[in-house]
C-alpha cells in the first residue's frame, strides 16, 4: 500500500499545467485571437543499415528554434540537436563533442533537403514541396539515394510524420517517425480600435 501511495504521489507531481491543445494542419493561421506558438512531441528512429535498431527522441519547437533530444531504449540521452533559422548543431553526450550538423549533411549529400526550415517544418508536420530543392515524382533524390516524406494519419489530419532516408554510399536506411505531436496556443491581445 505504501508503494502505491508513493507512485501515485510521484505521478501527480509530474503533471504540468497546459494551455488548450490544438491539433490542426494549418498552424500559421490565427483563429479567434489564438496563435499556436509551440509544438512538442516524441518519436522514433529506426535503422536497418548499417546497424539495425531503434532510438527514441523528444522535441520542443517554437517559431524560431527547435531542440531535439535523442535517447536509447533505457532513456539515456545520446544526442541533442539544436536548430534556429540559420544553423543546426548537434551535441554528442557520450563524449561531450559539439558538431556542426551542416558538415555532416553536406558529407551525405543532404544539403538540398535538410535545412533549418525543412527540419522546423517537419517537426510541425508541414513540409511543402517548395521547401525542398531537388525533387521527382517518386520522392526526393539526394545524391546517391532518396528521401520520402509521408503521413500515416487520416485525410483530415494530414500532418507529415514519417521521413524515410535511403542512401547508397555509404549504405544507410533510416525511418524517422513522429509518434505524438501536441500544439500549444497562447491568447493574443490585440489593441482595439479605441486604443489607436
Amino acid at each position: 500500500m505504501c508503494i502505491g501511495i508513493i507512485i501515485s504521489g510521484c505521478s501527480s507531481w509530474i503533471q504540468r499545467e497546459k494551455s488548450q491543445i490544438v491539433h490542426t494542419r494549418d498552424y500559421d493561421n490565427t483563429v479567434d485571437n489564438i496563435l499556436i506558438t509551440r509544438c512538442i512531441g516524441k518519436g522514433q528512429i529506426s535503422s536497418t543499415n548499417p546497424l539495425k535498431g531503434k532510438l527514441y527522441f523528444s522535441f520542443t519547437s517554437t517559431r524560431d528554434s527547435s531542440h531535439i533530444y535523442i535517447k536509447d531504449f533505457l532513456g539515456r540521452r545520446l544526442y541533442s540537436i539544436k536548430e534556429n533559422t540559420q544553423e543546426i548543431s548537434i551535441i554528442n553526450h557520450q563524449n561531450n563533442n559539439k558538431h556542426d550538423l551542416n558538415n555532416l549533411i553536406q558529407y551525405y549529400s543532404l544539403s538540398d533537403v535538410v535545412t533549418p526550415i525543412v527540419l522546423q517544418n517537419y517537426l510541425w508536420g508541414k513540409i511543402s514541396i517548395s521547401d525542398i530543392q531537388s525533387k521527382d515524382e517518386s520522392g526526393f533524390k539526394i545524391g546517391d539515394g532518396s528521401i520520402f516524406f509521408s503521413s500515416n494519419k487520416s485525410q483530415e489530419n494530414r500532418l507529415v510524420d514519417t521521413v524515410k532516408i535511403n542512401l547508397d554510399e555509404p549504405k544507410i536506411d533510416l525511418t524517422i517517425e513522429i509518434i505524438e505531436r501536441e500544439f500549444y496556443e497562447d491568447p493574443l491581445f490585440y489593441q482595439t480600435e479605441l486604443n489607436n
